[in-house]
């Protein structure tokens, strides 16, 4: 172990010496993330055979070569978008708190944005050094959806591929090389899941407050993500009075709002809602959605006109999930950038789609604890498809978000591929 930290730590001195000689960032900031990036790929090591760690190693390398050369330049595809916003939120958070951490966290429109300035007080104002901090995350999700598919298939194999997979998969693959919340959110995301599952199992109080405080990260890092959290709160008090989980439940959903209710009265209901914040009633909901296909104008759009009503929002909502989940569609396809959103992720989205829709139609056939997971997932990527959904007006943005949820969606995947954990 002594020999191996060694090891690491001499890797990851040299990579910060080139980086910082390259591109002229500070070296104390680009040896931490250094050594971040050289541990999470590490700590993966052990999950893969020799012919699946060398698959591993090439990504990797090719991941350390393009996060310098995407740092400098930017212009991967898709990674030229929002890193902007985020720096400059950064450089007046960092302003107008005179960098003290405590106002830094509590004046930050969300968790990322006072990471970043937090990296900006100790290593300089450079938005390139953020690029380092973001790859990480990449690796420690590979490692916890190895777990969890491991956990759930009971089958090496198929937790290897679908590790890999994770790494490979082109909007993933893009994000993580870029300054985007959604590799960080991904990932606190699908840390939580693992001690979901752990709690449900085993019923330690250890694994549920784990689940929690991931969850609750995440949040903060992105609003959108408290329909997983709603959806924790109701398979828990389910979990109480059934053996097995059903997605409609009225008296267990009454009790979930109760909850929930009453969580709206602590201190951590401000900072999770921050996107919710000026909603009050269906009339705010629906300026809201409207205001973003005003303010949110794109060549990718697919709702391009405001809704009269409530109602007629709410029947636009199917369409909105289907769009959110699916787009692009071929008939959107009118020049090379769209084309391109095609190629990396809208194929890849319909067959994981329907499949997905398959595997939960036939969730009978599947053995107890497999189905009660199915269930979960699909309830998970039912709201956030709704939620992200309702704020989503272009592709651009939904391929961006619900890259949020690909790890359940993968883990959906790898369920139909073992066999014995279906009913016999």
């Amino acid at each position: 172990m002594k020999k191996q930290v060694i090891y690491v730590s001499l890797i990851a001195i040299i990579y910060a010496i080139i980086v910082s000689y390259i591109i002229g960032l500070r070296f104390s900031g680009v040896l931490l993330a250094s050594f971040l990036i050289f541990f999470a790929y590490f700590k993966n090591i052990k999950n893969f055979d020799r012919n699946n760690f060398i698959i591993y190693s090439l990504i990797f390398l090719v991941d350390l070569v393009l996060v310098i050369y995407n740092s400098k330049y930017r212009n991967l595809p898709f990674t030229n978008i929002d890193w902007h916003n985020f720096d400059n939120f950064a450089k007046n958070l960092l302003l107008s708190s005179n960098g003290n951490i405590f106002k830094i966290f509590i004046n930050a429109i969300d968790l990322f944005t006072a990471l970043v300035t937090i990296i900006y007080k100790f290593f300089g104002t450079n938005i390139t050094m953020i690029y380092f901090y973001i790859l990480p995350f990449s690796f420690i999700l590979s490692n916890y959806l190895y777990k969890i598919v491991y956990k759930i298939t009971n089958d090496v194999k198929i937790a290897q591929r679908y590790s890999l997979i994770i790494l490979l998969y082109p909007a993933n693959f893009i994000f993580s090389l870029s300054v985007l919340r959604e590799i960080p959110i991904q990932c606190l995301t699908i840390m939580s899941f693992y001690y979901f599952l752990s709690y449900l199992k085993d019923d330690k109080m250890t694994n549920l407050i784990k689940s929690l405080v991931f969850i609750f990260l995440a949040t903060l890092m992105h609003s959108g993500m408290i329909g997983i959290l709603i959806i924790y709160v109701y398979i828990i008090v389910q979990k109480k009075f059934y053996n097995e989980y059903k997605i409609f439940r009225p008296w267990i959903l009454f009790i979930t709002a109760v909850l929930m209710f009453g969580l709206s009265f602590t201190s951590l209901w401000q900072p999770i809602t921050k996107r919710f914040i000026n909603i009050d009633s269906t009339s705010d909901v629906l300026k809201t959605v409207n205001y973003q296909n005003d303010y949110l104008i794109a060549n990718t759009q697919y709702i391009n006109n405001n809704s009269s009503s409530f109602f007629e929002l709410i029947l636009t909502v199917p369409y909105r999930m289907i769009m959110f989940s699916m787009s692009p569609f071929p008939w959107q396809i009118f020049n090379f950038s769209t084309l391109l959103s095609l190629l990396l992720d809208g194929v890849f989205r319909y067959y994981i789609v329907i499949n997905c829709i398959i595997i939960f139609k036939n969730r009978h056939k599947f053995e107890h604890e497999s189905k009660n997971i199915i269930l979960i997932i699909a309830l998970i990527l039912i709201i956030s498809d709704f939620l992200f959904g309702l704020g989503c007006n272009n592709y651009g943005q939904a391929m961006r978000h619900r890259t949020k949820l690909l790890s359940f969606e993968l883990i959906l995947l790898s369920m139909k591929k073992r066999k014995d954990i279906y009913e016999k």
